[in-house]
């Protein structure tokens, strides 16, 4: 296997180096991976389907390099892009940077359309968060039992994503259409493991029975110039999986030998588009604290809160889209992190009156904090010609709503809010939401869901609106999404485990990683506001929308738990950070008072505590 080549070579092509949006001087870029990783594989796609130019270098993850641990200090995990001296890690967020940063190299991969672009985010991260969980799930099975739940999760995250091929591809034979674009990329990375089940564990995946559009799109995918020089082949995976089975239970000094008989050479490679072009930027600055992706491990992704997806949940969903009325035909979801708390009559009928949402509460809780919308121009969409009304779906405790609502009232857009019962879920969420059935979701005429999704589809949808969220540069974009996403994946899971817990050990554990990320969001925003009031400077952006959605959760946490979050003495930027953004007037009128968050939050822990309490007893 050390002999191996075909892990990690790219298609011969003539030099050219990239030029990056905007800027001026040449610059390298060089990628940090390891030849198993699926998302390594996406990255490499990427780059050929731009045609850019790069360095490969192989990481030994059991040891891995200065260079490594330098530019990833959070995660410290692979894939990682250099442009020049600046890191750019997690695959998803590689791919859109080269979108964003080489925008006349090669195809683009994402879609020019705001709303289609919207959706290629929301099933990428579908991918990574229902997908690739069950695949690791099954490596790390000790027994049937647990590889038949893996193996039956994939086919159901598999089953997902088919129904979504037949929607997005519009019967042609990619996600993207008649070229690969965001989507494809994505799962595209994942092929060669796919490939390797049936050696791996007798059972075949891509089952043109079963999922016959995904079973033929993937050989049209490995077929593509841009992916023959990339995806290894299943006999290096299978033998690799089989490491892997055995990593798991294996103390790190024997990981590290083994994983030595699959380690390859550093290698030079290089692509070009059909026009030649440079990277190139202005002057040089440090670069943010960034992090790593989960390439190999599930562990640093969000939990698995959201509801399995079958074929009944299929078919509800086509019925109830069937039923709607100048509504899209794709289905969408919020991905990860997106809650719904649960209470029963927490929400009444919703009716509205001159754009805002009043209520008639079942629930005492709910006369706390009844959504209304803040008085504006109606939103015209970018690139369109007509008015369109918006209308938000969400439960007033959510942090992902008062995101999206502050970003609402950033932009300055007027949108009907509607308040969901998420015990008694309405017909409109259902069929907005077929995928995980959770809030918030924002509607025009088409629905799109997820928190972080929803966010960035204003900031595309209306750039002329208010002010802009995401930052123009596109190195900063994707250090801004990748904070973002930190938020979710390691400060939210956090805050949930400190909610949910029964004992002292698991309430101080929970505790501890909560003030772990925040003193690292400490870090994060000591480099990224340089020293102005934001995260993005002199104005809120997107990480500040991202976390400040918190805010009010955080301020509840001392009487809650009886501990101060907010600890002037432990994170004094952030703490002076809450309070100037809890002072803007976008935030004002979204954030909920700390006292109906308490009872509310009393009423979550007194019902996960039953359902603890009725759990059947683990071996």
């Amino acid at each position: 296997l050390a002999l191996y080549t075909g892990q990690g070579h790219t298609r011969p092509r003539a030099r050219a180096r990239a030029r990056m949006a905007g800027d001026g001087r040449d610059e390298q870029l060089k990628l940090l991976g390891a030849w198993p990783s699926p998302f390594l594989h996406r990255v490499r796609v990427a780059l050929h389907l731009k045609g850019l130019e790069y360095e490969y270098v192989e990481e030994d993850i059991f040891n891995k390099s200065e260079l490594l641990l330098a530019s990833n200090p959070v995660h410290k995990k692979v894939p990682v892009l250099l442009h020049g001296d600046r890191p750019i890690p997690e695959s998803k967020l590689i791919v859109q940077y080269l979108d964003d940063a080489f925008p006349g190299a090669g195809q683009a991969i994402l879609p020019a359309d705001p709303y289609d672009r919207a959706v290629a985010r929301f099933w990428a991260a579908y991918v990574d968060d229902k997908l690739h969980p069950p695949i690791i799930a099954s490596l790390k099975a000790t027994t049937e039992e647990e590889k038949a739940s893996a193996t039956a999760n994939t086919f159901t995250a598999l089953e997902t994503l088919e129904g979504a091929f037949a929607e997005l591809s519009g019967g042609k034979g990619f996600f993207g259409g008649d070229a690969p674009g965001y989507v494809d990329v994505a799962l595209g990375g994942f092929i060669s493991w796919l490939r390797a089940w049936d050696k791996l564990f007798g059972v075949t995946l891509l089952d043109a029975g079963r999922i016959p559009l995904l079973s033929a799109w993937a050989q049209r995918f490995a077929a593509l110039d841009a992916a023959k020089g990339v995806l290894p082949d299943v006999d290096p995976i299978v033998e690799f999986g089989k490491f892997v089975t055995v990593n798991f239970l294996l103390p790190t000094p024997e990981k590290r030998w083994l994983w030595m008989l699959f380690r390859l050479p550093m290698e030079t490679t290089t692509a070009r588009p059909s026009g030649a072009a440079s990277a190139r930027r202005g002057g040089s600055r440090d670069p943010p604290l960034l992090a790593l992706e989960q390439a190999g491990s599930a562990a640093s992704a969000a939990p698995e809160t959201e509801e399995r997806v079958t074929e009944a949940h299929e078919k509800e969903w086509r019925v109830a889209r069937d039923k709607r009325t100048g509504a899209t035909k794709r289905p969408g979801g919020g991905p990860r992190g997106e809650v719904g708390a649960r209470r029963s009559g927490l929400a009444g009928e919703t009716t509205t009156q001159a754009g805002k949402a009043t209520a008639k509460p079942r629930d005492t809780l709910f006369v706390y904090w009844s959504g209304h919308t803040r008085p504006g121009a109606r939103a015209r969409m970018a690139g369109g010609g007509r008015d369109e009304q918006l209308k938000l779906l969400g439960a007033w405790p959510s942090p992902f709503l008062h995101r999206v609502r502050v970003a609402l009232h950033l932009k300055g857009l007027e949108y009907e809010y509607v308040e969901e019962d998420l015990t008694n879920k309405s017909e409109l969420l259902l069929a907005s939401n077929p995928v995980h059935k959770k809030v918030p979701v924002l509607h025009g005429d088409r629905p799109i869901p997820e928190s972080l999704v929803i966010v960035q589809y204003l900031d595309d949808a209306f750039p002329g609106a208010g002010q802009a969220i995401l930052p123009a540069d596109p190195y900063d974009r994707a250090v801004a999404r990748f904070w973002a996403a930190y938020i979710d994946d390691k400060f939210f899971p956090a805050m949930i485990t400190s909610l949910k817990a029964t004992t002292e050990e698991e309430r101080t554990a929970g505790t501890a990683n909560t003030f772990a990320a925040l003193e690292t969001l400490e870090g994060a925003f000591a480099k990224l506001s340089e020293g102005k009031g934001f995260f993005a400077g002199d104005a809120p952006g997107y990480v500040d929308v991202a976390l400040g959605g918190f805010v009010a959760w955080l301020r509840a946490w001392d009487k809650l738990v009886g501990v101060t979050l907010l600890d002037a003495g432990r994170i004094p930027l952030l703490a002076a950070w809450a309070q100037r953004f809890a002072a803007l007037d976008a935030a004002k009128e979204v954030l909920p008072n700390v006292d109906p968050l308490l009872e509310f939050a009393k009423v979550l822990q007194a019902q996960w505590a039953a359902a603890a309490a009725h759990a059947p007893a683990s071996n």
